[in-house]
């Protein structure tokens, strides 16, 4: 029988892509955990006090975010349901989540569905409204 071993590696979505173009730098961002965190039948109130309480922010609006001073953010994706996205690295993000929350929430670990890119730099608005089909500058 051959012996086969396989060694698994960790690599991120974009394996580390950055690169500038000019000015205009774009790179992924790693080390960041995604959970999206559901509501349980009828507890609406319930949770939106214990992420107050344990996370540090508001329950966000639909279209929405808000942050809190422990490094968590929270974008409103739709009714009944919110992304938490926070500085993480190894471990099942989500049992972060599910500690503070308890029975109050049902929480996913999404890191692993998602991929965040940064675009910084000098005509950044300029390449995104080539992409982004909202309305982006900071006249708003």
């Amino acid at each position: 029988m051959a012996d086969i071993s396989l060694k698994l590696e960790a690599r991120s979505p974009l394996n580390g892509y950055s690169k500038s173009f000019g000015n205009l730098r774009v790179e992924e961002v790693t080390g960041t955990a995604w959970v999206s965190i559901a509501v349980p039948h009828g507890g609406n109130a319930k949770l939106a006090t214990a992420i107050k309480k344990q996370l540090g922010a508001a329950w966000p609006e639909i279209g929405t975010t808000t942050t809190s001073p422990k490094g968590y953010q929270l974008l409103g994706i739709q009714t009944d349901m919110v992304l938490a996205v926070f500085d993480h690295r190894g471990g099942l993000s989500d049992d972060v989540i599910r500690k503070g929350l308890g029975d109050k929430a049902y929480c996913t670990d999404q890191s692993d569905a998602w991929v965040m890119i940064r675009v910084a730099g000098e005509g950044v608005y300029e390449a995104l409204e080539r992409i982004c089909p909202l309305d982006i500058s900071e006249r708003n």
